[in-house]
């Protein structure tokens, strides 16, 4: 186009994991402004004005995902080991900071991720419910809090240069988000890992992992477990998210297009 562009923020503090409202008029991203002691999510709207802060998680929050209804947020957070609220994730965090030295001791793998050790946190799926204007903010939900995905030996995240990343996506009817993990990370010394995608309902439950399968000569994607001759996991509910979702294979992003998920056979 020929208007050029206008800077819409003017702190000195970096700004990442831009995603802009279904309806065009607001972004959203993560920050550490003024006063945040880790990255927090802030929603900007474009008509004017500062950008709102919308999560205080104390662990962090990152790589925000507008709901298609434009009101809520998924992000991804790191959060401690057996803490199941934000008060227990606070306090470890907090012991976390107060140490005066760090010793690591690793029972198993990995132990790093190119230039930066890997610690005991775990990326984890929230929901935050954007309050309206003049009321608090309800506390997010984890999605994964308590499932038997997160207590697998080998769970983990996409491992990217900031860290371990989930690439949530919402379903277009804001039901479910499918994101992307391992089970098998533990078994990387010897071993090619994997990262698969999976299903969780937006107000939490156990996630289900998607497989592709073939049907009626076309390939499909589907719940794991589900049987032939029942209907796709998606079209309708997942195929438009995932045609631009980075699903991983050995350790490699592969874009999930048209092509690969709904396509003739030969």
């Amino acid at each position: 186009g020929t208007t050029p562009p206008r800077r819409l923020t003017g702190t000195p503090a970096r700004e990442s994991g831009v995603d802009w409202s279904a309806d065009g008029t607001r972004l959203a991203f993560s920050s550490r402004r003024d006063g945040d002691e880790v990255e927090q999510v802030y929603v900007l709207t474009l008509a004017g004005g500062d950008a709102a802060r919308v999560t205080s998680s104390a662990t962090g929050a990152r790589s925000p995902r507008f709901a298609p209804d434009g009101r809520r947020i998924a992000y991804v957070s790191d959060v401690h080991p057996g803490a199941a609220t934000e008060d227990e994730n606070r306090a470890a965090a907090l012991e976390r900071r107060a140490r005066r030295w760090n010793a690591r001791i690793y029972e198993g793998f990995p132990i790093r991720n190119w230039d930066r050790w890997l610690d005991e946190r775990q990326p984890q799926l929230f929901v935050q419910e954007l309050p309206q204007p003049g009321t608090v903010p309800a506390p997010a939900r984890n999605l994964l809090a308590g499932t038997t995905l997160l207590k697998s030996p080998g769970y983990a995240g996409r491992e990217s240069d900031g860290g371990a990343e989930l690439d949530p996506a919402w379903s277009p009817d804001g039901q479910f988000l499918v994101f992307a993990a391992s089970i098998d990370r533990d078994r990387g010394a010897y071993a090619f890992t994997s990262t698969q995608l999976w299903r969780v309902p937006s107000r939490g439950g156990e996630p289900r992992r998607l497989e592709l399968h073939q049907r009626d000569q076309r390939v499909h994607l589907r719940l794991a477990g589900q049987q032939a001759d029942e209907d796709p996991a998606q079209p309708q509910c997942l195929l438009g998210q995932l045609r631009a979702h980075p699903a991983v294979a050995g350790g490699r992003g592969v874009p999930l297009g048209e092509d690969e998920v709904d396509r003739p056979e030969d």
